[in-house]
């Protein structure tokens, strides 16, 4: 059975060589640690969007071209890694990493074809230069999405300034792919991981509800979602938002139906690590809704994805569709 995992991240250090000269301060940087597999990608002059203990593969192509026939994934979409969304950088710098970080994912999809497809990262604090990148991605790069934060240097995704972006994805009928990042409440997350065990899954949770009861969802009719890591905490308190949308008037300030009927357009990936969490992420979002998603190479993303559905109870037609027939659909990637 065909498996194409859409979230995934690289990052090769070249892509932003012809940055250097004017965006020195903010070009990121791969320093190898100890073990010499292990990396840490630094933005310069932002210390903390480090990311580290990220394994080669998140910039050695051939060696992860090596492990994904390993893991039985015939295709893999390439994202930029959260960090590098570049949304928190002045909107020079911004434009000028986007641009060299897609065409670098372009390149590396030319250089692979049938193997991998690109999602693009662009200046989402500026939606008419967002709008810009988002076309050229699409029409010149040949990419087949879009990835943006969870929230913009704190500002949620039902803000009026990101219509004019949301206007144009829907136009070119590419999904834009939310990724949590600057998580909230991240003074209290800090000890234990919890910054990323509750901070991502958070985050993704108010990012849905901020689309849903913002009215983003039902301003544009036809524009595709998909969250990473099973859509956070918001499957399993899709009852808690129907319930005070029933009862309170806050809930109805921008919506007028029920959250439930918003989300047959939201899309998830199977990332949640208990098998009874999947079996339930796909009873309640429905199989036509969830997608196989590895967040490879990173350390919290399952290290056997598409074994993760053999551990649950699907219908072979509902194996299909999650493994691979809704990310053709969903990235227009075309029949096998």
């Amino acid at each position: 059975m065909e498996s194409i995992d859409v979230h995934s991240h690289l990052v090769l250090e070249d892509w932003f060589d012809d940055a250097r000269k004017d965006f020195s301060d903010f070009v990121p940087k791969l320093e190898k640690e100890e073990p010499l597999e292990l990396y840490s990608i630094l933005a310069r002059g932002r210390d903390a969007s480090t990311t580290r203990h990220v394994p080669e593969t998140i910039t050695n192509v051939s060696k992860r071209l090596r492990h994904l026939e390993r893991l039985k994934i015939d295709i893999q979409a390439i994202s930029p890694i959260p960090s590098l969304l570049f949304y928190d950088l002045p909107i020079e710098a911004s434009v000028a990493l986007s641009r060299a970080q897609n065409e670098g994912i372009a390149e590396v999809v030319r250089d692979n074809p049938g193997t991998f497809f690109g999602l693009c990262g662009v200046p989402i604090q500026d939606s008419g230069q967002a709008v810009k990148e988002l076309e050229r991605s699409i029409f010149q790069l040949g990419l087949k999405g879009v990835e943006i934060p969870t929230n913009i240097n704190g500002m949620n995704l039902d803000d009026r300034s990101l219509w004019p972006f949301y206007a144009k994805a829907q136009e070119l009928g590419i999904p834009i792919m939310v990724h949590p990042v600057n998580v909230g409440a991240a003074d209290r997350l800090q000890r234990y991981y919890l910054s990323n065990l509750i901070g991502n899954p958070l985050d993704t949770s108010i990012a849905i509800a901020s689309v849903i009861f913002g009215g983003v969802l039902e301003k544009f009719p036809s524009l595709k979602f998909f969250f990473v890591h099973g859509g956070g905490f918001t499957p399993y308190q899709r009852g808690r938002l129907e319930h005070g949308f029933i009862v309170r008037p806050e809930p109805k300030e921008s919506i007028k139906k029920e959250p439930s009927s918003y989300m047959h357009r939201i899309n998830v990936d199977i990332i949640v690590h208990y098998a009874p969490a999947l079996e339930y992420l796909i009873e309640t979002m429905g199989a036509n809704n969830v997608l196989l998603g590895s967040d490879y190479p990173f350390d919290m993303g399952p290290k056997d994805p598409v074994g993760e559905l053999k551990k649950i109870r699907l219908a072979k037609e509902e194996q299909k569709k999650i493994s691979s027939g809704n990310a053709r659909r969903l990235f227009r990637l075309g029949k096998k």
